[in-house]
């Protein structure tokens, strides 16, 4: 079970259906995050632009 504040997250899978992702809302998780998400969705391109790892799906 993750913290409420996400430090224990080490995975999320994010649709392409989702369009935006706010500024900081990975700001408390883990620095080993991954987000598996599809090549060129709003996720993948939060991750590069946030240096967080990220798994194409």
């Amino acid at each position: 079970m993750s913290n409420a504040d996400g430090a224990d997250l080490k995975t999320i899978t994010i649709p392409k259906s989702v369009k935006t992702i706010g500024d900081n809302a990975f700001m408390n998780c883990s620095k080993s995050l991954t987000i598996k998400t599809p090549k060129g969705s709003a996720a993948a391109k939060y991750a590069k632009k946030n240096g967080i790892k990220v798994k194409y799906i």
